[in-house]
């Protein structure tokens, strides 16, 4: 079981203690009860806004360097291409953990109404 694991099981038990729920409750009815997120999703809301800093130039530059966006490499204007980012493609199993490939994977599945938004605060209220 990886630490990823771990940590959501401490936070299920987490809701059950604060709620006096017992084990016949899902935690997922808990976790939307209490309005909070799981691990998981929370992850992926600091990913995104991370990429969302990133690409608007509000990131440090070594964080700015990390992704490549798809203007820089194509003369012609392809659909909806600013919205998108170069998925690079790893050679082994473990590539698909590097912030690059994840972070490129989320952006590019996250829906458009989101990533057209204009300011940090309006992109974290629409994901």
């Amino acid at each position: 079981m990886g630490q990823s694991e771990r940590l959501q099981k401490l936070q299920n038990r987490a809701e059950r203690l604060i709620t006096f729920s017992d084990l016949n409750i899902r935690s997922s009815t808990l976790l939307s009860d209490l309005g909070w997120d799981s691990l998981e999703r929370r992850r992926s809301k600091q990913l995104a806004t991370t990429l969302f800093k990133i690409l608007h130039n509000l990131a440090t530059t070594r964080l700015n360097n990390l992704l490549k966006i798809p203007t820089m490499f194509h003369s012609h204007n392809l659909r909806n291409s600013k919205y998108y980012l170069f998925i690079p493609r790893p050679s082994i199993e473990a590539g698909k953990r590097i912030f690059q490939y994840r972070g490129s994977v989320l952006w590019n599945s996250s829906p458009l109404s989101a990533k057209a938004q204009p300011t940090i605060s309006s992109f974290k209220a629409s994901i």
